[in-house]
Formats: structure tokens, C-alpha cells, sequence
């Protein structure tokens, strides 16, 4: 049975001069009219349920953000001097160095810092939303031209200062 308005689609054109569509092109139709009427059905059910239909890696993202907002760390580069204090253990530690790099987005961002001790490079990588970092402080601005400074791994002595940046 046909509705008013519908065209049906068993019936071949009487004229045979009119040509029918390639199969690649129906193929085509039929893809944009299924993905149109799967929204459809998609927007319909989360009117009736009162739910906001979204995918997992929105929500995953709207969680991160939320957790992001929470905390409010300082601005620094690659190069700055910082100090983080961070707990083990029930004891909170200080661990003061130059920022090798920073590394990743959102709630998985992690800075890299390096500082001799006792004559022997010590590096450790913190993800900057852990629930263990308890603050970081920014003691120098160092002037450097790469966002990624692994070349002062093998710098030692005066060859491994930074240039201080001048605040204007």
C-alpha cells in the first residue's frame, strides 16, 4: 500500500527513454536516507526518556573538563625552574628542577623535570592533575628556543645554564 505523497518504487518508468539510476547512486540514497532516519530515531527516543544522547568520548571529555576547572596550576614553559611538592606516603615532598618538556591535553597533561643531585641527573614526570601533586611554585623563567630540551641531558657546568628571561 502506498501512502499519499510516497512514491513507489516497484513500478518501472513507462518511458523508456528515461534512464533508471546506477547502483552506486542508489546505494547512496538509501546510506543518506537510513542516516537521516537513525538521528531521527535517536532524537525522538531522548525526547521521551528526558536523556541527552551522547557518545562516550564527549562525556569522557566533559568529565576530564570538569576536573580540569578544579584546580588552577601556574604558568610555565619549558626551561622555567619550578618547584612541585607532591605527597608519598602521607608526607609531602619538594622536588625542585629545570622543565624538560610538557606533554599531552587535558586531564593527561604531564611535565617532565630534571635536577642533579648529589653530581647525578634525577628526572621524574608528573601528571599535572594528579591528586598527589599538592602545588607547583615557578622560581626562574628560563629563555630557551625549543619547546623540548633534552639536550641538557648531556650538558654539565656552566654549559647547562639557562638564560634567565626579563620580565618587561
Amino acid at each position: 500500500m502506498n501512502h499519499i505523497g510516497e512514491e513507489n518504487t516497484n513500478i518501472k518508468p513507462e518511458n523508456p527513454q528515461v534512464q533508471e539510476e546506477k547502483p552506486e547512486e542508489k546505494v547512496e540514497k538509501i546510506a543518506e536516507e537510513t542516516e537521516t532516519k537513525g538521528e531521527e530515531k535517536r532524537s525522538e527516543k531522548s525526547e521521551k526518556s528526558g536523556a541527552v544522547v551522547m557518545g562516550m568520548d564527549q562525556l569522557i571529555r566533559e568529565v576530564e573538563n570538569k576536573m580540569i576547572r578544579e584546580r588552577e596550576l601556574p604558568v610555565f614553559s619549558s626551561g622555567d625552574t619550578i618547584r612541585v611538592y607532591y605527597k608519598t606516603n602521607d608526607k609531602v615532598q619538594a622536588f625542585e628542577g629545570v622543565v624538560l618538556q610538557i606533554r599531552g591535553t587535558g586531564r593527561k597533561k604531564t611535565v617532565t623535570v630534571r635536577k642533579i643531585s648529589s653530581g647525578i641527573g634525577v628526572e621524574k614526570i608528573f601528571p599535572l592533575y594528579s591528586p598527589n601533586l599538592q602545588k607547583i611554585e615557578v622560581k626562574r623563567r628560563g629563555k630557551v628556543r625549543r619547546a623540548r630540551i633534552f639536550y641538557m641531558r648531556e650538558r654539565r657546568g656552566k654549559r647547562a645554564r639557562i638564560k634567565e628571561l626579563r620580565e618587561k
